[in-house]
């Protein structure tokens, strides 16, 4: 059980290590078109050009034309070139087949360039206005150098205003710069405003015996849809349910002659309890699980290098423990993994939101609705009443501003233009809404994980599964007495009893609470910073939260930390170079 081994510079996630895809409409024919100034695979010429930016693997690219269209995927995904033809040639382009992955589908005629987003907006995508047409691209930090714009005040409002789940709406973290909604296709042509029509829509439930058929199904295909793309593939296992399953199917999916390497997270002072124990327990099941079990040392304690951040789109999910990943990561490189699987975006999609409640109390399920509320505040050692008096009093989407947002933040967020909910039950609606915060966001982390060679992947993020999960009937979604039946039910012939019968997972609030006093001094400087010369945050009612914490106090960890890594994120990118564009027009087209 090896350590960290001595410090190595973080790889620099510099203009030229970023990994990003787009393409630019004018609204005149011969008029150049914006360009990176970087070298670029150009995929397609005028009109319309489409260029990738970095390194990309063959398997992340699927190309088909057929008589008048041409199209491209980008991202992770086993659809063959044949089976993309077949598609493109269809009389109706409305929607996308449910193929596992997480991908950008991209369609070109002699009229129009058409994007199809992601529907967990895993993939995200951008969009921005300029003299003369549009620029789109999958990097919002780099279409925001087009206009030297800066960071969009509303953003970061509600960003400070609304944690721990981050704002998802029509803009970008920066200004001038739009989001293409997920789940939507977005059409431009020349001389017209980009057009967008909503192609995904939220599933109908179904019987729990077909909803975990399907659930499992979904899974099994989107594991395989990265086991069969690359020879070495990794699996965080922390011993939850999340992560074991996906090791275990991807264990299962891979030929005899291969392994899976499963990793688990300790400090080094532990080598056994809780969920080391439950991880071991997986890895002895299954003869061709490489169990590599990293043990953590003080110097990546949660709060070190935060200095260390790199500018991405967005404030990394990471960004607190950015030093745990860094050590992870050159685990994972020292490993050979070319593609890691994690169980991110699981809690989300299949924990249910505390709307839920809400739901029975609409339905007039009382009966159900106060045994549940009894049974969370059993398990959280607390009276029900508060919940009670919140139910009938407040609505579910209003949350109160932590003490540290100023008036001038809450005033922003209150302009932030977010989108409306999706037209599904509420419960659904909630569901939706959290995958795809986290899902975005993770996009951040997938970013600099590319820059140690890593290859980050979330299957619980892929569409096809969020779909099965959404087919789940409220009454089989759990409750205080079932920890996520959904995964239980559909794989209890693969997992462990002991795995199967967990409850909950082991929490990092110990962790937390450590690297905060061992960093209290650097992190309270931190606070008094961007956000705060920005009036964003008081940074008084901060150091008081800060300083209870890092005495070990019970602490709103999920209200906090987001600032803290709003502010570590925003020195980041105000710091950073800006990506440089020229105007010209694009000669050199990469042979598919």
């Amino acid at each position: 059980m090896v350590g960290c081994r001595p410090r190595q510079l973080r790889p620099s996630l510099t203009e030229d290590a970023m990994r990003w895809f787009g393409g630019c409409v004018t609204s005149t024919p011969g008029v150049p078109s914006y360009v990176p100034e970087q070298d670029v695979s150009l995929v397609w010429e005028d009109p319309f050009p489409l260029w990738m930016v970095g390194e990309w693997s063959p398997d992340e690219i699927v190309f088909a034309r057929s008589r008048s269209r041409e199209a491209v995927l980008v991202g992770v995904c086993s659809l063959t070139r044949g089976e993309l033809v077949k598609w493109l040639d269809s009389a109706c382009l409305g929607g996308l087949p449910p193929w596992p992955g997480i991908y950008t589908v991209v369609v070109r005629d002699a009229c129009s360039i058409t994007v199809w987003t992601d529907p967990t907006h895993a993939a995200p995508l951008y969009y921005t206005n300029i003299e003369g047409g549009v620029v789109w691209a999958s990097s919002s930090r780099a279409l925001a150098a087009i206009h030297g714009s800066g960071l969009d005040l509303n953003w970061l409002g509600a960003m400070v205003c609304e944690p721990p789940i981050p704002p998802s709406g029509q803009r970008s973290a920066f200004a001038d710069v739009d989001c293409i909604p997920p789940g939507y296709r977005m059409m431009f042509t020349r001389g017209k405003k980009p057009m967008a029509q909503q192609w995904w829509f939220a599933p109908n439930a179904v019987s729990s015996s077909e909803a975990a058929t399907g659930f499992r199904w979904s899974l099994e295909k989107s594991v395989l849809a990265r086991t069969t793309t690359v020879e070495r593939i990794s699996c965080d296992l922390s011993g939850g349910l999340d992560s074991t399953t996906l090791c275990l199917l991807a264990a299962g999916l891979i030929e005899v002659d291969r392994r899976v390497t499963g990793l688990t997270v300790r400090p080094a002072s532990t080598d056994s309890g809780g969920d080391l124990d439950h991880a071991r327990t997986v890895a002895f099941y299954r003869h061709n699980i490489r169990h590599s079990i990293l043990g953590l040392t003080g110097e990546a304690l949660p709060y070190s290098e935060l200095e260390e951040i790199p500018p991405c789109d967005e404030p990394a999910p990471s960004t607190i423990t950015t030093a745990r990943h860094r050590v992870a990561y050159e685990r994972l490189v020292d490993e050979g993994s070319q593609r890691h699987l994690t169980g991110d975006g699981g809690d989300a999609l299949l924990i249910p939101p505390s709307a839920y409640l809400y739901e029975l109390a609409h339905r007039a399920r009382f009966v159900r609705l106060a045994r549940d509320v009894h049974g969370w505040a059993k398990l959280a050692d607390a009276s029900p009443w508060p919940r009670v008096r919140e139910l009938f009093v407040t609505a579910p989407d209003k949350r109160a501003s932590p003490p540290w947002a100023s008036n001038r933040a809450q005033e922003l967020a209150l302009d932030y233009p977010a989108w409306g909910a999706p037209d599904t039950s509420m419960t659904n609606a909630y569901v939706i809404s959290d995958v795809r915060s986290i899902a975005r966001t993770a996009n951040a982390d997938t970013q600099i994980a590319h820059s140690f060679g890593i290859h980050l992947d979330a299957p619980f993020m892929d569409r096809t599964v969020m779909d099965a999960a959404l087919r789940f009937r409220l009454n089989d979604r759990g409750s205080p007495w079932q920890y996520k039946p959904q995964i239980t039910d559909a794989f209890s012939d693969i997992l462990p009893r002991n795995v199967r019968q967990r409850h909950t997972k082991g929490g990092t609030d110990v962790d937390h609470h450590h690297g905060l006093r061992a960093h209290l001094g650097p992190v309270k400087s931190l606070m008094d910073g961007w956000l705060a010369g920005h009036s964003l945050i008081q940074p008084s009612p901060m150091y008081t939260a800060l300083d209870r914490a890092a005495i070990g106090l019970p602490s709103p960890f999920g209200e906090f930390e987001p600032a803290i890594a709003l502010e570590a994120w925003a020195r980041a990118v105000t710091a950073a170079l800006p990506v440089k564009w020229t105007r010209a027009f694009p000669a050199h087209k990469a042979t598919p």
